[in-house]
């Protein structure tokens, strides 16, 4: 499955922001220093841009609402519904934007360097880490209404996404949980496709239809993808995980590459399913 060479984020606002591309430089400096980057200001196509060590970001304004269609399949995913959030209505209240473009190479002209694949893995987390901070530092600075995360196609209000400013790495902000409900007699199941799974783990993720809480299987997802990170390869069809010594989470591999997770066991007879607490409102 092809990574990315870029990734985007775009805030939506009620009215053009004002940019200060070298005071997000200078944020940006200040919570990378451990890693080494080091970020410098130039220009890319009268757009401002930062570039360190491979990496480049371009920031565009736009005084016009974001396209309906860039949009429209976050607002498909049926995710907002879920968690309580207007977020149908704040797209439609939104008349600027600022986009970031977060990519490889010294600039978006440049030929991205070729990189194995684990190499390439490196650069996307990298990637990652810097439109987090760029993203999270003008969310927390300016006003947005609304942000849309492109790598996972997700769209977050405010505070739902300074929410995760402090985390190292927001799984939350990196996995879109698009939710399907069904009805299986007096049951209510969930089934949920992982987006952007693909990107973190090489492969798509969904869970099988089940009757669990959404933030219960959230918290199996995230720490899945969080394990099948920390080691090589992926793991046997058929091979099995659990949280507590109550429940079994059985692992199995599709045939399109896809892994299901399908929750075994005592847990099968959980609740419906609810309202995330996984997605915490900012203070």
């Amino acid at each position: 499955m092809p990574l990315p060479r870029q990734i985007t984020a775009s805030l939506l606002y009620e009215r053009p922001a004002p940019l200060e591309a070298e005071a997000l430089r200078l944020a940006l400096n200040g919570s990378l220093e451990h890693t080494g980057m080091r970020f410098e200001l130039g220009e890319y196509r009268l757009n401002p841009m930062l570039r360190a060590e491979g990496i480049h970001i371009v920031l565009r304004q736009r005084a016009l609402p974001m396209p309906t269609t860039r949009l429209a399949p976050a607002l498909r995913s049926g995710l907002s519904a879920m968690l309580g959030d207007d977020i149908e209505g704040l797209v439609a209240r939104h008349r600027a934007a600022v986009t970031l473009t977060i990519g490889l190479g010294d600039d978006p002209d440049s030929a991205a360097p070729a990189l194995d694949r684990r190499a390439h893995h490196d650069f996307i987390d990298r990637l990652l880490l810097a439109g987090h901070l760029a993203t999270t530092h003008l969310a927390r600075t300016t006003d947005p209404l609304a942000i849309h995360w492109g790598q996972s196609d997700q769209l977050f209000p405010r505070d739902r996404f300074c929410a995760m400013g402090e985390m190292r790495f927001p799984l939350p902000l990196y996995l879109h949980p698009m939710p399907g409900l069904r009805q299986d007699g007096d049951a209510r199941l969930l089934e949920l496709d992982i987006k952007g799974a693909e990107h973190l783990i090489d492969c798509p993720l969904r869970t099988e239809a089940a009757p669990v809480a959404f933030d219960w299987m959230m918290a199996r997802v995230y720490a899945f993808v969080a394990h099948i990170r920390s080691r090589p390869g992926l793991p046997a069809h058929g091979s099995a995980f659990s949280l507590t010594g109550e429940e079994r989470i059985v692992v199995t591999l599709d045939p399109d590459g896809a892994l299901v997770l399908r929750v075994d066991g005592p847990r099968r007879q959980s609740p419906a399913p609810t309202r995330g607490r996984m997605f915490g409102k900012a203070a």
